[in-house]
Parts: structure tokens; C-alpha cells; sequence
């Protein structure tokens, strides 16, 4: 490779998206021409210590300018504070009202079997005979 054909590929180089066979090429370039080799010291210099751009004011300002206009009810200051602040999905919203139903119908259930049970306990005790009083005794449900 010439020092035309590597300066275009430098930036491919240092980030590492050239193919084995050209890297091998620049590599061997690199060692023996000190014009190519201080080019990739300086590109990887610049694109290792240079600091985050900041946007300016004027960009802030629009960026905030065009959130407030997406999401109006978000950004206004005051604003009624809704009751859930997202929607909620449609199959969380479906379990819940399954497992409401289901609660809705198994508790009655469960209550109604322990007052049949209180029942039947209550009409078996009360059919049972004393067998150790006297005759007369015996037959009075207790």
C-alpha cells in the first residue's frame, strides 16, 4: 500500500473495521513511513482526548421547546397529577380482573362451605343420645 491509499483507511484502522489482510498491509506501511504513522499519532490523539461537544443554549432551548410541545401535560408546572402516570398494559389489565373474578367467586364458596360445616356439626351433636344416664335422661338432646 501507498501513503494515498493508507491515509484513507487510518480512521477504519483505529477503530478496528478493516479486514485482516489490510490491516496487515497498513501495519507493515506504518512501520516504515514516519509521514503515515505520525498521521494515525495525531487522528488517534484527536479522537481519543477530545471532550464531548455541549450543545449551546439556543439548542437547549429548542430541545425543551419541543418537549413541551410533545408531552404538554408532563411539562406544565401544576398540573393535576393523574391517578397511574402510565397505561397500563392490556394483559396485566386482563390478569387482574381474572384473579378479581376469581376471588369474587371462591370466597363466598368458602365462606358457605363453613357455615354448612357448622351446621352439620351443630345437627350431629345434637342427634346423639347419652347412653350412660338413666332411661328417661337418655333421650334428651343435649
Amino acid at each position: 500500500m501507498d501513503c494515498t491509499g493508507v491515509a484513507g483507511h487510518l480512521v477504519a484502522y483505529h477503530f478496528a473495521t478493516v479486514s485482516d489482510e489490510e490491516r496487515d498491509a497498513i501495519d507493515a506501511h506504518l512501520l516504515g513511513c514516519t509521514t503515515c504513522l505520525a498521521s494515525y499519532f495525531a487522528l488517534k490523539r484527536a479522537t481519543d482526548k477530545s471532550p464531548p461537544e455541549r450543545p449551546s443554549a439556543a439548542v437547549k432551548a429548542r430541545l425543551r421547546a419541543e418537549v413541551a410541545a410533545a408531552f404538554p401535560e408532563r411539562v406544565q408546572k401544576g398540573a393535576r397529577v393523574r391517578l397511574l402516570a402510565r397505561r397500563i398494559p392490556l394483559y396485566q389489565g386482563l390478569f387482574a380482573a381474572a384473579l378479581a373474578a376469581a376471588i369474587a367467586l371462591v370466597v363466598p364458596t368458602l365462606l358457605r362451605e363453613e357455615q354448612l360445616r357448622d351446621v352439620r356439626g351443630a345437627s350431629k351433636r345434637a342427634a346423639q343420645i347419652d347412653s350412660a344416664r338413666p332411661r328417661a335422661e337418655s333421650f334428651q338432646i343435649y
